[in-house]
């Protein structure tokens, strides 16, 4: 099995008994490893069809020609589509959808008054929750449409190798595959139970903003992450944007990967310097110069933001802080966190390193009233193919 490139890779756990078994199921995952995702690599089979519900069931159906299937929440559909057409699944039924719509046929029209895209502009379906979205994709670029819950995502293929697009309601997963011999299917409308983002020992940790705030984003996040750093920017652009001023609580909990031995010490050393006051700075310190996180270089940025260095190294040396940041991890794993960096955005879950426009999109959803928060089809904003998270081996 060919696999070599992902975006938004859900996390593996191994080596330790996991307690979120009420999301895990057994199957293949990029290499015999158990993912709650619990999507499949499999074998392509000639005229058939797979898909994978909510129940993280396998469902596979002959198909004849011109007939295509998907899955909704609960069962698998197949039906016959014309020339053109695409079959979607929305969580409770199944939608064809054909490129000759008045409103399709105008965005390629658009598109294709680029001449160097004109014979390269294609409509592409994909199904949210409750809805569907389309959006002109550039085939030459390899760009592949998915949905989650809440936004559609466009993506373009890495180099040159062929990949495939998978989405859940929360994250969209992207892998290289032998197109001739491999397919991937998802659980489109998996979720977490809702328990998962909503326990309240998740918002325990240094934070920024008000209590009072209508919105509250826990991160959990490594300080020796390339994903992390990137997100971390992100984070900021969020908490400066104009409109959420004051509607934003940020909370930080520390979650080092096994794969990351700098990244305990680096934790300790930021609730070292909580201990003086100047956690948040520290925590910025880290993040710019990573991964330059040896204890030498802990002690450096002590002395730039100018803490009581001799007090500082005692506290890192001692280990003092060490507990806070294992309670931290302990935290992760009980509500299933198991990859870097991780949001909960007012108990919903948002992975890895995601565009601004990600954040948006369930920020707004939770501020908007209640009756106002369907997503337009054709919405699309589109995600940086780099973007992605590391994942535990814990």
């Amino acid at each position: 099995m060919l696999l070599i490139g992902l975006l938004l890779m859900p996390a593996i756990s191994e080596g330790r008994e996991h307690r979120c078994d009420n999301v895990l199921a057994e199957g293949s995952y990029l290499g015999d490893c158990e993912s709650f995702y619990h999507c499949i690599v499999r074998k392509r089979r000639p005229n058939t069809g797979f898909c994978v519900t909510a129940d993280r069931k396998e469902h596979t159906l002959a198909l004849k020609p011109g007939e295509q299937m998907c899955c909704t929440k609960t069962e698998a559909i197949k039906m016959e589509v014309k020339p053109g057409g695409t079959l979607a699944c929305n969580n409770t039924e199944a939608k064809v959808f054909y490129p000759d719509a008045p409103e399709i046929k105008a965005a390629v029209a658009e598109c294709m008054k680029d001449k160097e895209l004109a014979d390269q502009c294609a409509p592409k379906f994909c199904c949210k929750a409750k809805n569907c979205a389309w959006r002109v994709v550039n085939e030459r670029e390899g760009e592949q449409l998915g949905c989650t819950a809440v936004a559609a995502f466009t993506v373009k293929r890495l180099g040159g190798m062929w990949s495939g697009l998978v989405c859940n309601d929360e994250t969209c997963l992207f892998a290289a595959l032998d197109p001739a011999t491999e397919e991937m299917a998802c659980p489109r409308f998996y979720t977490v139970p809702p328990s998962v983002g909503q326990n309240e020992g998740i918002q325990k940790g240094p934070s920024k903003g008000s209590d009072a705030a209508p919105i509250t984003i826990v991160e959990f996040s490594d300080f020796q992450c390339p994903y992390c750093v990137r997100a971390e920017e992100t984070v900021k652009r969020l908490l400066e944007t104009v409109e959420y001023r004051g509607k934003i609580k940020l909370v930080y909990r520390d979650y080092p990967l096994p794969s990351h031995d700098l990244a305990p010490k680096a934790a300790e050393a930021a609730h070292c310097a909580a201990d003086q006051g100047k956690y948040w700075e520290m925590h910025d310190k880290l993040f710019e110069a990573s991964p330059q996180l040896e204890v030498a270089d802990l002690k450096g940025y002590a002395r730039e933001i100018k803490l009581d260095v001799p007090r500082f190294e005692e506290c890192l040396v001692s280990g003092a802080t060490s507990t806070l940041v294992l309670d931290d991890v302990r935290m992760g794993e009980e509500i299933c966190v198991s990859a870097t960096p991780t949001f909960f955005i007012n108990g919903q879950v948002l992975s890895g390193a995601q565009p601004l426009e990600a954040f948006k999109a369930v920020i707004d959803a939770e501020l908007a009233p209640k009756s106002a928060t369907s997503t337009k089809i054709g919405e699309a904003p589109a995600v940086d193919a780099g973007a992605g998270m590391i994942p535990s081996r814990r």
